[in-house]
């Protein structure tokens, strides 16, 4: 028997016309030779060609027409006009079948044609069909089975056989549904039921997947077809029948690649978009959906509700470029912004391309949106990066590996007074001045080029020859593989600066009200002096001066009058004292002496005596004359101390002892000496009971913002309620706390009590503000006050943004290294930190720049003279100054009039605290002004201003 050839061989050799094509664009996929010559050309010829073309120029707008007919229906006939090669016009039949994917998307359209010019030999052709049909049944890539209404089997082909394993003869007239896996056999009825409820003939109707039972018990997916017919008045049903199998795992293999695609398509915010015109449908893909933060229920797909979508002040530009794309066939390419559902603005970027029909109308847009918010605002960044660089004050430029300039920024011209012109390509050399020592460029190169940054102040000349201080720092700038290409050098014009540092370092080692040297310097000298007095085997006198009732005169006659005494005193000290000797202020009304020509410790007496007489001597005062004692406390080298800390020291106990009887004397300081013997111990025993009997409250000065007079914060203040006395400032009793210890328990009660009543505060919903606690420098020395305020922190629940934790300048510069770890650990805890009396140390901008600190509280004594004291004003601008370059705020302290608040704020200091606005007031009277928020009116302030401030 001979073999039957297989289906594809067959639609090779038909007479009529055969051809698979691309929905998408209708391009000719494959073909049999006979569509070919229908049209007069070779297969070679028709390959990458469209079926579109083939239609003769008057059928082809009904063309488009048949092509969705047969999308929507599955199958559709249709007669119609081709051209041949030649231009010849002839009349077709086309069947056109549209076939779809396991997504039910339609994927390509097989066209059968025939010529109907040879009609009338249909008979012909019709046996032929009919032979192709039967050879076409058996031999199809289909299983077609055939039942009687659709239950027992009385036909099956030869590829039936194969997909399901039985012989016709072991299937004939027994029940299709044994082919069924017994779960879906329901599903198989509904579909019979629903066919054989029409009761009329027709095409294949929907196809539908089901799972199919071969005869060894294995299953298979199917995708099967039903169709009704009747012959001699019976209704069959005929069941096409596809395996599936290689498909779903087509499917399965596709949609691994598709979510691959969609991750691709997340990670690089790009997604796909397809417009068909004439139907006004777009469809996006699930990216653009996540982009514009929509479902695909929420989308209808219209061009009109797109449009929704777009910013409203992007919506006509995204218009106008569609409309210029339609006419003119231009590509579409155009940044916009989309507005999400929950109010979110993206920017994206779409491209697409346009297709037109042969009448030249536009038929389709395609093409993706990529979200670049990010990179817009990269873009943003980098744009305001150069614009920094550009606009910016200090000085910025790029040099390549051979140490030319590549890049000089503005600044650079401005400082140098160079030309961008005339320092491109050259040598920074070209700034290098004689006070630049060869080894600092030598070190400089060698650094850079090892891959390290290098920073160095470096004094260069200008074109005009000036010379100029640059901070200058060089950083190796490296390619991505990690090659050093150029060297970036950034620089601060410092000259200003180190002026001011300069002016900033006299002052912290001379007094800024008498001009004298102040403790540092006098420590300093009195070290020198020990040093050659050791030497030469000779006596040093170290004398502590305490002005006596010096507060009770600077109370009544004001601190300016108070300022001119201890001026006139530091004069008369200073005149007669010789040539290698030393006067200082050491405190607000005490001063040192080191006396360095003594033959014999006997010898000082007779200076005691020239500085009594000196001091005594009348002070005119506004017509009055004022009579100034002091007492003095003398330490002799070597007998007394060895070192100047000692010494120091021990002259300051003798003159607390010489203070205890009376005052106006002298005491030399003797080993059995106690500390302010009775008086002391007496004060410190009073001190420990009121600390247990509660004797202790707290007072609150506020501080205001010194533009909008906004409260800002409080500071807490100690008060002693001391029985017999009344309520006690912290001068007459914080030293004795010192000194016995007592400052540790008295200091944890003042933070219990602080943060208790913040949260009162809180609690009772009032506008809460920063309130500053201060730390003895005592107490800041314990190593263990981090644990203690964590433990306090905890056990109040308080948050500590609401409080600042204040140290004196002195406390901040005892030991670097420890402060700096200390505060830290507060900082870290989410405390503010301040540093008061500023100024009356010796801290500079190096050491500043070291420490977490958030506020500098400038020493009353400054404030004081702003008005009148051009040196004191100075002072002052350069604090402010220099802690606003350094991101700091200041306060002022001890503020009293409007002169000097007005004074203040145009130099620009942030905060003001004085009685000028309110004296320290308990709790209950502090909810008035939490109330209120801000400062009462002058008028109301200055009459509450009745007595010197007091801390």
């Amino acid at each position: 028997m001979t073999a039957i050839p297989d289906l594809a061989s067959i639609l090779q050799e038909v007479p009529w016309g055969w051809a698979v094509s691309n929905a998408h664009n209708h391009e000719l996929l494959m073909m049999n030779p006979a569509f070919a010559r229908l049209h007069g050309y070779s297969v070679t010829e028709l390959q990458g060609q469209f079926l579109h073309e083939l239609v003769a120029p008057e059928s082809r707008q009904e063309f488009h027409g048949h092509v969705r007919r047969s999308s929507e229906t599955g199958y559709h006939v249709y007669e119609s006009f081709h051209r041949r090669k030649d231009s010849q016009v002839f009349p077709v039949q086309v069947n056109l079948a549209a076939h779809k994917n396991g997504s039910g998307r339609i994927e390509f359209h097989s066209a059968i044609v025939h010529d109907l010019t040879e009609r009338r030999k249909d008979e012909t052709s019709l046996i032929l069909r009919e032979e192709l049909w039967r050879a076409g049944v058996q031999n199809s890539n289909d299983a077609i089975i055939t039942t009687d209404d659709g239950d027992k089997i009385i036909f099956w082909n030869k590829r039936a056989q194969e997909i399901f394993g039985y012989l016709e003869e072991e299937v004939k007239d027994r029940s299709i549904t044994r082919l069924i896996i017994e779960p879906q056999v329901g599903c198989y009825r509904q579909e019979i039921e629903k066919l054989l409820a029409l009761e009329e003939v027709g095409p294949p109707g929907k196809n539908f997947e089901i799972t199919g039972l071969r005869k060894d018990g294995g299953e298979c997916p199917l995708e099967m077809s039903l169709s009704i017919w009747k012959a001699q008045g019976q209704r069959f049903v005929t069941a096409t029948i596809r395996d599936i199998t290689h498909r779903k795992r087509a499917e399965a293999a596709l949609q691994k690649i598709q979510a691959s695609l969609a991750k691709a398509q997340r990670l690089a915010h790009l997604g796909s978009w397809d417009w068909d015109i004439g139907r006004n449908k777009i469809s996006l893909s699930d990216e653009i959906f996540r982009i514009f933060g929509l479902t695909p229920d929420e989308f209808g797909g219209s061009y009109e509700e797109f449009m929704e979508f777009i910013h409203p002040e992007d919506r006509d530009t995204v218009k106008l470029s569609v409309t210029r794309v339609m006419s003119k066939d231009l590509p579409f390419s155009l940044d916009y912004r989309v507005v999400r559902p929950d109010g979110m603005v993206r920017v994206v970027q779409s491209q697409g391309e346009i297709y037109f029909d042969e009448a030249g109308r536009p038929i389709r847009m395609m093409g993706t949106v990529q979200d670049i918010t990010e990179k817009k605002e990269a873009d943003d960044e980098r744009r305001k990066l150069s614009m920094a660089v550009m606009q910016a004050s200090d000085w910025v430029m790029i040099i390549d590996k051979q140490g030319k300039i590549e890049y000089v920024n503005p600044a650079v011209e401005a400082i140098t007074g160079y030309t961008k012109e005339e320092l491109i390509g050259g040598s920074p050399a070209l700034f290098k001045s004689e006070k630049l020592d060869s080894s600092f460029c030598k070190e400089l190169w060698q650094t850079v080029k090892s891959g390290n940054s290098y920073r160095n102040i470096f004094t260069n000349r200008k074109k005009n020859h000036e010379l100029f201080q640059l901070d200058l720092t060089v950083t190796p700038l490296r390619d991505d593989q990690g090659n050093i290409t150029h060297y970036l050098a950034t620089a601060k014009d410092i000259t200003q600066q180190r002026h001011m540092e300069e002016r900033l370092n006299h002052l912290a080692y001379y007094d800024a009200l008498t001009g004298i040297p102040n403790r540092n310097l006098a420590r300093d000298r009195l070290k020198q002096a020990l040093s050659r007095a050791e030497a030469v085997k000779k006596p040093i006198a170290v004398l502590f001066l305490d002005l006596d009732r010096f507060k009770f005169l600077n109370d009544t006659f004001g601190s300016e009058i108070g300022d001119d005494i201890l001026r006139q005193i530091a004069s008369r000290l200073g005149s007669i004292l010789r040539e290698g000797e030393t006067v200082a202020r050491v405190g607000s009304d005490e001063f040192m002496v080191v006396l360095a020509h003594l033959d014999q410790p006997d010898d000082v007496v007779l200076e005691l005596e020239k500085i009594k007489e000196t001091i005594i001597r009348p002070i005119n005062v506004n017509g009055d004359e004022i009579i100034v004692t002091t007492s003095i406390g003398i330490s002799i080298f070597p007998q007394d101390g060895q070192d100047e800390v000692s010494l120091l020291k021990n002259a300051t106990t003798a003159c607390v002892r010489a203070k205890s009887l009376g005052g106006n004397n002298y005491q030399f300081y003797n080993s059995g000496m106690n500390i302010m013997a009775e008086e002391f111990v007496s004060l410190g025993k009073k001190l420990f009971q009121a600390n247990k009997k509660e004797e202790f409250v707290l007072y609150y000065q506020p501080y205001f913002h010194t533009d909008t007079e906004k409260l800002v914060g409080l500071e807490a203040l100690i008060r002693w309620r001391r029985p017999e006395y009344g309520l006690l400032p912290p001068d007459t009793f914080i030293p004795v706390l010192e000194e016995t210890g007592i400052i540790r328990e008295v200091g944890e009660w003042t933070m219990r009590e602080t943060w208790r009543q913040v949260k009162v505060w809180l609690d009772k919903g009032f506008p809460m503000v920063p309130v500053a606690v201060n730390f003895s420098p005592v107490q800041f020395r314990c190593c263990e006050l981090p644990a203690m305020v964590e433990r306090i922190m905890q056990e109040t629940g308080m948050d500590p943004n609401y409080i600042i934790l204040e140290i004196t300048e002195t406390a901040l510069m005892q030991d670097v290294e420890f402060t700096r770890s200390i505060l830290k650990q507060f900082k870290d805890l989410g405390f503010g930190i301040a540093i008061d009396d500023f100024g009356t140390g010796y801290s500079s901008l190096n050491y500043l720049k070291k420490f977490p600190i958030d506020f500098l509280k400038i020493d009353i004594s400054f404030i004081k003279d702003i008005t009148n004291d051009p040196d004191a004003a100075a002072i002052v601008t350069a604090i402010i100054s220099m802690a606003h370059n350094l991101g700091l705020r200041t306060i002022a302290e001890g503020v009293e009039t409007k002169e000097q608040r007005q004074i203040l704020r145009i130099l620009r200091c942030d905060i003001i605290q004085g009685f000028y606005y309110s004296q320290p007031l308990p709790a209950a009277d502090i909810e008035a002004i939490l109330t209120r928020g801000a400062a009462v009116n002058d008028k109301k302030l200055e009459e509450q201003t009745t007595a010197p401030q007091q801390h």
